[in-house]
């Protein structure tokens, strides 16, 4: 069984350095953010990191005073998630939190279970709690105000599957000895980029060809 090993996370990245001058080149001409997170399946923090290692700043999400009145009142008044505020103004979701906290929105808000039915499913997932407010469009305190609703003190326990996420871990790196594709592999197991390379880091694999190479070496 391979040990989990505590790594450098800056050794692992998401992007090839053709892909990552492709997006920087991209976001230069004016293609917005959440096209770029959907284009290249990766999250805001991994556009970020490029942009910084290009020297370059994020722009600011330009909105008027009465746009960001608008988004407030969406949010609040009208129970419409993040994700959504996101499409409908053109905006990163940094920007549309930045909104929603400065105007003390997210406080306000009411918070029901019946509104995200994949919440549970969620809390199953390996998402990342960052991930779970993301996907649902709410902020990290109304993710502990659903966890209570439900009566769940710890993820951990509730998840219930420490063993079982161990097994399948074991076979995804046992698939890496393969040809088979990121694809293949994500599909085979059910799980997004972003989990396949949090395993990898998980286990300290900087390296698949490397990882292959020493494989059959133990196995000899």
């Amino acid at each position: 069984m391979v040990k989990e090993k505590k790594i450098d996370y800056t050794y692992l990245r998401a992007l090839t350095d053709e892909q990552e001058q492709e997006l920087i080149d991209a976001y230069r001409s004016g293609v917005p953010l959440k096209e770029l997170t959907d284009r290249y399946n990766i999250g805001h923090d991994t556009i970020y990191n490029a942009l910084r290692r290009m020297h370059l700043k994020p722009k600011a999400g330009k909105l008027t005073k009465a746009q960001k009145e608008s988004i407030i009142k969406d949010f609040t008044e009208d129970n419409i998630p993040a994700k959504e505020l996101i499409q409908k103004y053109k905006v990163s979701y940094p920007t549309i939190y930045a909104v929603l906290n400065k105007g003390g929105a997210m406080r306000r808000q009411e918070i029901k279970i019946e509104k995200y039915p994949h919440f549970v499913e969620d809390l199953k997932s390996e998402l990342t709690v960052y991930e779970i407010c993301q996907k649902n469009g709410f902020g990290e305190g109304a993710y502990y105000k659903l966890m209570a609703q439900l009566g769940i003190k710890s993820r951990v326990e509730f998840r219930g599957d420490v063993a079982a996420r161990e097994e399948r871990n074991q076979a995804i790196l046992k698939d890496l000895e393969t040809d088979m594709t990121i694809k293949e592999i994500c599909i085979k197991h059910n799980i997004s980029a972003s989990q396949y390379y949090r395993l990898l880091i998980k286990y300290g694999i900087k390296d698949r060809e490397e990882y292959k190479k020493s494989a059959k070496r133990s196995v000899k």
